[in-house]
């Protein structure tokens, strides 16, 4: 593992000043947004993100599609109308997902060669890059 140490607060020559950094964890991190940036432009290329997703979207975040779900509800609510709600919880889905299933749903998605073949790196072995 390459570590650099990286100043961060007042004299230089107190050890305690300077915070240990993995040169390898910013390339990870660099291989990590490319996969996503590519996989992001080749969903919207080919149609594959519906009007109303907003996790993983440029541009829409989950907050704005909370915003929207409770504005819809208080318009429902005003109206005396009612409405059934369910919550679930996806966050720690990806963790507990089989990665065979989810190559698969890339192979679906139409997402194929390298950037393929590195996220099956990075799903079986944990290499993203490093």
């Amino acid at each position: 593992m390459n570590v650099v140490p990286l100043f961060v607060k007042e004299s230089k020559e107190m050890p305690n000043n300077y915070r240990l950094v993995s040169l390898t964890l910013v390339v990870g991190t660099l291989v990590e947004s490319i996969l996503r940036d590519r996989i992001n432009c080749h969903r919207e290329r080919h149609g594959l993100v519906r009007n109303g997703q907003h996790g993983f979207v440029k541009g829409r975040s989950c907050l704005i599609d909370l915003i929207e779900f409770f504005d819809e509800v208080t318009r429902r609510v005003d109206e005396d109308g009612s409405m059934d709600v369910v919550y679930m919880d996806f966050s720690k889905t990806v963790n507990k997902v089989p990665h065979g299933r989810l190559v698969k749903e890339v192979k679906a998605h139409r997402i194929h060669g390298n950037v393929a073949n590195r996220l099956k790196c990075c799903l079986f072995t944990g290499n993203k890059g490093e």
